[in-house]
């Protein structure tokens, strides 16, 4: 399955926040990523969108409270139908 490079990048950031540390999901935020990836804040969100919507992550919790803000995502190396 083809990747455009914007989902490459932030499948490799992903990646990095997972199975390169021997998870498959993790907690972080569109801004980190998009800083990370050197694109828009609403560019990475459109990005994230396609992935979802392709099978490569699921966003499993989305939190904006005094205690945490940020998405969780689980991340599939083949995409999930």
């Amino acid at each position: 399955m083809y990747l455009y490079p914007g989902q490459l990048a932030v499948m490799r950031i992903l990646y990095e926040l997972t199975y390169a540390v021997g998870a498959t999901e993790c907690f972080t935020r569109y801004s980190e990523i998009a800083s990370a990836t050197k694109m828009s804040r609403r560019n990475c969100i459109n990005v994230v969108n396609s992935l979802v919507n392709r099978g490569f992550i699921e966003r499993l919790e989305v939190r904006n409270d005094a205690s945490a803000k940020g998405i969780r995502f689980r991340i599939h190396l083949e995409p999930v139908s």
